[in-house]
């Protein structure tokens, strides 16, 4: 999945994520860490409700595909 984060661009495979987490407070804009079983961490800035259930539709429907 392609990630506009705070370092840059990334591709990153949602196989290899164990965990998204949404910073607060909670308001309409706000940062979603994306971190992967490396124990990299991608943020990504300023995102809404719309792209965090993106993020979060994407780990699921890979995270499905992983365990068929």
């Amino acid at each position: 999945m392609r990630l506009m984060t705070q370092s840059g661009e990334a591709h990153v495979l949602m196989e290899e994520v164990v965990a998204v987490v949404r910073h607060l407070p909670n308001r309409d804009n706000f940062n979603v860490d994306v971190h992967l079983r490396s124990g990299t961490i991608f943020t990504v800035v300023d995102a809404d409700v719309d792209r965090l259930e993106e993020i979060l539709t994407a780990w699921e429907w890979a995270t499905d595909d992983a365990k068929q």
